[in-house]
């Protein structure tokens, strides 16, 4: 690959700067809308009939049944829903392969002699639809098949299109190995918290090596070691409340933690609204957050947990509370965002008239607790490593994400060219 820097080898087109020796079509010239192959089929039949293949909608895979339509590589595009504010043209797109069935929900584009589906996923997927939807009433949008056929993609020489076409696809490959990699962790972590928090690691003996628990109870929790307990999570430590009201913002000043901040085991303080010092002061009257300390949310998505790590100040917004663990945090952070835990939240919120998680309920969990701190630090040392491996999987994907993003805005423009 090269950059170009022959500006007199561009010309001006309907989709901007292109090489000279690429040519611009609509998709109805470029790409077979096969529409015919599309086939509705309704939850309750496709219960009826799983199989292996899977049965497509207008973003992802909806079921696997035991029939297909189609047989071969297809670009599919969202027609219509929602989806299109929710997710843009991005992930209304899907390159599917082999045997499968597509809702009446996603055009359906295959090969012809003058550009492949695989092109125009990727071409697509990088392009600005909006003037070709069509509203239809609130939030609802449409990119009907006329609209379709008159965007206009550009499409290099053959030889160059397989060229860019396998870089890019060697990139998305890579993400689907990371997200393989990411899902296989995650079920991997999920198995040992349910493992870890019924059976623990056992005691030390005099060489200092785990030997595992062999006596074990039956509590409100399930199955747990006889030298363990079951405490009220207000029994181990105190729970605070944020303010209730929305205080006035500022440009700088000191982070304050609302609920859309609590997503992942840390919170990241420097993407929050700031509040001035005087609000701020206000604000942690009750309490002042510490490291080891755990933030959760109160309202919307309920029961989501954060370990403070940070030594940085911050303060609550309206809806979180903060669990004050006086540095014994990890074990009860883990606890909290077992499926166990989780378990027991959500049937505190479905018994409630409000769907919001109370101080009563938070204070009222039930945790079980090792009688060895060792035991709780070994415990959460195991849990912490399968989150090291996932935070080196994120950043490995968003460092993939960006080099493919920076390769589409060059390659598929012609800014750089692919040597043949």
């Amino acid at each position: 690959m090269g950059a170009v820097t022959n500006q007199s080898d561009y010309k001006d087109s309907l989709v901007g700067l292109i090489p000279k020796d690429w040519s611009v079509y609509t998709v109805g010239e470029a790409l077979s809308i096969q529409n015919n192959r599309r086939k509705p089929i309704n939850r309750d039949e496709r219960k009826l009939i799983p199989g292996p293949y899977p049965y497509y909608g207008p973003t992802k895979a909806q079921d696997f049944i035991s029939t297909y339509e189609q047989d071969g590589t297809f670009t599919l595009i969202g027609e219509d829903g929602d989806h299109f504010l929710k997710y843009a043209s991005m992930s209304m797109t899907q390159l599917i392969h082999g045997k499968s069935t597509v809702n009446n929900h996603a055009h359906v584009l295959s090969d012809t002699e003058i550009c492949s589906a695989e092109w125009f996923y990727h071409y697509f997927r990088n392009r600005d639809i909006v003037n070709y939807l069509t509203r239809q009433g609130a939030g609802r949008y449409k990119l009907n098949k006329a609209a379709l056929e008159k965007i206009s993609l550009a499409v290099p020489p053959i030889a160059e299109r397989k060229k860019i076409t396998k870089i890019l696809s060697t990139v998305d490959r890579k993400l689907e190995l990371i997200d393989q990699q990411i899902t296989t962790t995650q079920t991997l972590k999920k198995g040992l918290m349910q493992k870890l928090f019924s059976e623990g690691v056992g005691t030390q003996d005099a060489n200092g090596q785990w030997q595992p628990h062999t006596e074990f109870k039956e509590t409100e929790l399930g199955r747990i070691p006889v030298e363990w307990e079951v405490e009220k999570l207000s029994t181990l430590h105190h729970v605070f409340d944020s303010l209730h009201s929305t205080p006035k913002f500022s440009d700088d000043g000191y982070p304050m933690v609302r609920v859309g901040d609590i997503k992942d085991k840390h919170i990241d303080l420097n993407n929050c609204k700031t509040v001035s010092k005087d609000v701020y002061s206000v604000f942690i009257k009750k309490y002042q957050p510490k490291i080891s300390d755990v933030v959760i949310s109160r309202v919307g998505s309920f029961g989501q947990c954060a370990l403070v790590v940070e030594s940085q100040p911050f303060c609550l917004g309206q809806n979180t509370a903060v669990i004050a663990t006086e540095g014994r945090g990890e074990y009860l952070y883990y606890f909290l965002t077992s499926p166990s835990c989780q378990k027991q939240i959500k049937h505190n919120i479905n018994g409630s008239s409000q769907m919001s998680l109370s101080l009563k309920d938070i204070r009222n969990l039930k945790i079980p607790v090792p009688n060895d701190l060792n035991e709780s630090r070994k415990i959460s040392k195991i849990l912490s490593v399968a989150d090291m491996k996932l935070d080196q999987l994120s950043k490995r994907k968003t460092q993939t994400q960006q080099l493919k993003k920076g390769l589409m805005q060059k390659l598929l423009t012609g800014q750089i060219r692919v040597t043949v």
